[in-house]
């Protein structure tokens, strides 16, 4: 926090004193560096918000039954806060690679909900056995699982 307060008011002060026949200008190799921490609180937030309210659109248009579509999304929003959360309590720094971590998040909250509701339903209007709906959940899961697998292995 000091640093970016320190390249702040350097730019400040480089600002002040600039004029048009001469332009004073600032530059250190760590300023991306600190740039990055400037920026990434704003970058995070549109992010989240705008994968949230695609997520939220398309769960909505696609998934056959509201409560379905509503549970999924209460996952998905549950998912993310339950890691940001532990980000906060683990003191992790958001930057760019925990934003890609937290955009992942979102991600794979959306395919494992999505397609448990979208099974779930399918299997539920079309049979009464409860045996048989257990039994679509399992396969669905493990088809998800098995999906995501590769991803974490990357995330790892």
């Amino acid at each position: 926090i000091e640093e970016e307060n320190m390249v702040l008011e350097i730019r400040n002060i480089c600002e002040e004193i600039s004029d048009q026949d001469f332009k004073a200008n600032v530059f250190n190799s760590y300023f991306p560096y600190t740039d990055q921490y400037l920026t990434i609180f704003g970058q995070s937030v549109q992010c989240i918000l705008s994968t949230g309210v695609i997520v939220i659109a398309v769960s909505v248009v696609l998934l056959p039954d509201t409560v379905s579509a509503f549970s999924a999304i209460l996952s998905i929003v549950s998912t993310l806060t339950g890691c940001l959360g532990f980000m906060s309590i683990w003191g992790i720094v958001l930057d760019g690679i925990t934003l890609i971590n937290l955009i992942m998040c979102i991600g794979i909250s959306v395919v494992f909900s999505a397609h448990f509701c979208y099974h779930y339903i399918d299997k539920k209007s079309k049979s009464e056995s409860v045996d048989e709906i257990v039994e679509r959940t399992y396969f669905c899961v493990s088809s998800v699982s098995k999906g995501e697998y590769p991803t974490l292995l990357r995330l790892s």
